[in-house]
């Protein structure tokens, strides 16, 4: 990842964000201080992102079904949030 100061990053933004668009990052420096990142964003696959929705709504159905709640699912002092995290870590 390549440092650019901000002053030649401002003048220089249209090529920048030419070679963004390729991939490359930029940290922009204020008196050789990191001040920002300048990425490529990330295009969100909304059919991919429909399906992990559709998927879970069938676990939670499933789960209801055979009568597992959440509170069934998680520790004691466990939040969905933890939950999540744990498992993917893990």
């Amino acid at each position: 990842m390549s440092e650019i100061d901000v002053f030649k990053a401002k003048a220089q933004l249209p090529e920048l964000l030419d070679r963004v668009s390729n991939g490359e990052r930029f940290v922009i420096t204020r008196g050789g201080r990191p001040m920002a990142e300048l990425k490529p964003v990330v295009a969100r696959d909304m059919e991919v992102i429909r399906k992990a929705i559709a998927e879970l709504r069938n676990i939670r159905k499933d789960f209801s079904q055979r009568g597992v709640s959440l509170q069934d699912v998680l520790e004691p002092g466990e939040s969905l949030r933890d939950l999540a995290h744990s498992r993917a870590i893990a």
